[in-house]
Order: structure tokens, then C-alpha cells, then sequence
């Protein structure tokens, strides 16, 4: 019976640390809307929370171009905004940045995971979740 307890406390704080170590660092995407007519814009805004105790934390955001994929253009990007800790939001620090994208083209559309690289770790990097868009062609009369 010892060798089992021993077993699962270990397996136990190696799983812990695991999960802890993927909780640092949270990113989501999301999207204004996910049906649009050829030609209208889009929001996607992406949202990236760490704990303001991880000490030296180089974060690289994702480059974006002219286009997210073939398809998708991107329209406008806003600089990267950071709320720092205070009184109300504890320890931990929340930045956002914008893009507004638009298709000129109907059908469905998905926007890649956008990949955040923590610490020059380009083997493991972090992902948003994709996104998905329905664009309509523009009713005639």
C-alpha cells in the first residue's frame, strides 16, 4: 500500500504543477458578431491575463498583417492596452487589443488561433481558440 500512496502523491503534484504552469498565462479571442454581409466589419477582440507575481515574463504578441488569411482582411489593429493591479482587479494584469477585419467574399470563414509566445518558448506556444465567420451576399431589389 505504500508504494501506491507514493504513486499517487506524485502523480498528484506532477499533474498540479502541470495545471498551474497552463494557468499562468490565459488568452481568449472572441468575435462582435459571427454573421456579417460582404463588406462589413467585424471586432475581434483578444484578451491576455497573467498574475503580476510572474517576474520577468516576456510576452510576444502576435504580428498581424494586412489579412488574417487569404480571405479576411484586416481593416484597423489598436495598440495593446494594459490595466496593471490595483485595489479592485487584485494581482493580476489584463491586456486587449482590437482588430477589425472584413470579407468581401460570402461563405464561411475561419481566423486561425492567435499564438502568443511566453519566454522565447517557440515550441509551446499559447492559442487562442479559432473563430469562426458567416458572411451573406448583399440582398438585390
Amino acid at each position: 500500500m505504500k508504494i501506491n500512496k507514493n504513486i499517487f502523491f506524485w502523480l498528484f503534484t506532477v499533474g498540479f504543477l502541470l495545471f498551474s504552469k497552463a494557468q499562468e498565462v490565459r488568452v481568449d479571442a472572441v468575435l462582435d458578431t459571427s454573421k456579417l454581409r460582404i463588406g462589413e466589419q467585424a471586432k475581434v477582440d483578444i484578451y491576455l491575463e497573467y498574475d503580476s507575481k510572474l517576474k520577468g515574463l516576456n510576452i510576444f504578441w502576435p504580428q498581424i498583417g494586412d489579412t488574417l488569411t487569404e480571405k479576411i482582411e484586416v481593416v484597423n489593429v489598436s495598440p495593446i492596452d494594459t490595466t496593471f493591479p490595483n485595489k479592485t482587479n487584485s494581482t493580476k494584469i489584463f491586456q486587449h487589443q482590437q482588430i477589425i477585419v472584413s470579407v468581401y467574399d460570402s461563405g464561411f470563414y475561419s481566423i486561425p488561433p492567435f499564438k502568443f509566445v511566453i519566454n522565447n518558448d517557440t515550441a509551446h506556444p499559447i492559442a487562442t481558440r479559432p473563430l469562426f465567420l458567416e458572411v451573406h451576399t448583399v440582398p438585390t431589389d
